[in-house]
């Protein structure tokens, strides 16, 4: 079973969801969150007491709910696998031969192939690892610029764009749950174009800039609580 939004499908023995023509975001019945992107398909394989398994097609982020006792295992295709416990990454496949490709922001994953030893990466925060044992490709960098879910576009425009509803979109974008406190008053307009590679920290700087009012607070790596009003009441 698989929570899509405020709905909940049932899918038989190997529940499935695909991303259609914009980023959808699911959880898990162990409370991991997963954001598709355009085009891509994740299907729950396996979820028992020793193991939780998927198979994604495209490219997610991942914010895997922590059980030492149950490893999370991502078929990115090709014998290409991506194994942890719980940590926040992204994830990308194409299931026609490319291999597999991890983005890191938060604890480690394990990179790795069922079938051709010596292909196995542990990537860390900021790491970004691909596999790709076919064209022997085997490669580890560091990036700082991981932030979550990036769209396929080159940017993403806002005009006078409510800022309540500007949080929800940058949600599905950077992975991220904004949760708006219930006094909160956040109808003011918001104007900008954020390119490719922007950092969330970048865009709410730049709205705590505008309304000095509005505050974002972490409460962990995947919550961010939004308090106060964008601007004073005349």
């Amino acid at each position: 079973l698989l929570s899509w939004g405020i709905y909940q499908f049932a899918f038989g023995d190997k529940p499935q969801i695909t991303a259609q023509e914009k980023i959808q975001y699911a959880i898990l019945t162990d409370d991991t969150k997963v954001w598709l992107d355009q085009g891509a398909t994740l299907t729950v394989i396996e979820e028992s007491e020793s193991s939780r398994k998927v198979a994604l097609e495209g490219e997610a982020y991942f914010d895997v709910s922590h059980d030492p006792d149950r490893p999370f295992i991502i078929d990115l295709g090709n014998d290409i696998y991506a194994r942890v416990l719980g940590t926040s990454f992204k994830a990308r496949s194409s299931h026609e031969g490319d291999g597999g490709k991890i983005s890191v922001r938060d604890g480690s994953v394990r990179l790795y192939s069922s079938k051709h030893e010596g292909y196995d990466i542990t990537l860390v925060s900021g790491e970004e690892g691909e596999l790709n044992p076919q064209l022997e490709v085997s490669s580890k960098t560091f990036s700082s610029t991981i932030d979550g879910l990036m769209t396929g576009s080159q940017e993403i425009v806002f005009v006078d764009q409510p800022i309540d509803q500007l949080l929800e979109r940058l949600g599905l974008h950077f992975g991220v749950d904004f949760q708006v406190a219930q006094a909160a008053k956040l109808d003011c307009p918001y104007t900008t174009t954020i390119p490719r590679g922007t950092t969330l920290n970048d865009v709410l700087g730049s709205l705590s800039s505008l309304y000095p009012n509005v505050s974002f607070v972490d409460s962990d790596r995947s919550i961010i609580r939004v308090e106060g009003i964008c601007e004073e009441d005349k």
